[in-house]
């Protein structure tokens, strides 16, 4: 084989090469996480990214130039009896009074299936206003009781930027499953109707 026909084949070869790889981009490749502390695991769309922020797993995405999602997840040990709809007023108790410059309301609360259960997935808008500058964000958080853990995936994004991320979205929801391990922050209790917070039975608490 001469020279040309052998640079010919490199060429096919890195063309059909290039070519899988960005037929496997639009098919919106999934890959695997793991939480490394065992509390989760899911799957993200090959363009997302992760990063360590306060010992915690941040995932983040850019589209374009200017479109950029968040996601991360979180969670807390609750006791029996604590419903969805007490545990998402009292997390969310205090966002809607706004304040210079800031609005916040929440546009929609639906139930939804997740990991097996009933959860919440409730929509909500922050806006910024700075001068002639004004921010909205749209986000979108998914609330589930399982195993006696309440667990939040929190997803943000610009309002401008939600469609291109909302596909997104939904794919690492459906994938979402609870790990072995517990959150273990604050125990979330009833005290005479009111919700209230403490340390939890962790030994990280002790």
């Amino acid at each position: 084989m001469n020279s040309k026909m052998l640079f010919f084949f490199l060429l096919l070869a890195i063309f059909i090469s290039s070519g899988g790889y960005l037929f496997s981009q639009e098919k919106g490749e999934l890959k695997n996480f793991s939480d490394p502390k065992n509390r989760y695991t899911l799957k993200l769309p090959s363009i997302w990214e992760e990063s360590i922020e306060n010992g915690e797993t941040i995932f983040t995405a850019l589209k374009g130039d200017k479109d950029f999602a968040t996601c991360y997840v979180f969670g807390f040990p609750v006791e029996a009896g604590m419903t969805l709809k007490d545990i998402s007023s009292w997390l969310l108790e205090g966002f809607d009074q706004g304040g210079d410059g800031y609005k916040f309301k929440i546009l929609s609360q639906n139930k939804i299936n997740i990991a097996g259960v009933e959860g919440l997935l409730i929509k909500q808008q922050e806006e910024y206003k700075d001068g002639e500058r004004e921010e909205i964000i749209l986000i979108d958080e998914y609330f589930f009781i399982k195993n006696g853990q309440c667990i939040i995936l929190h997803f943000d994004t610009l309002k401008n930027s939600y469609n291109s991320f909302k596909e997104d979205f939904s794919k690492i929801v459906d994938s979402f499953n609870p790990g072995s391990k517990p959150f273990e922050d604050v125990l979330i209790y009833k005290d005479e109707g009111e919700n209230k917070a403490k340390p939890s039975p962790s030994p990280l608490n002790k």
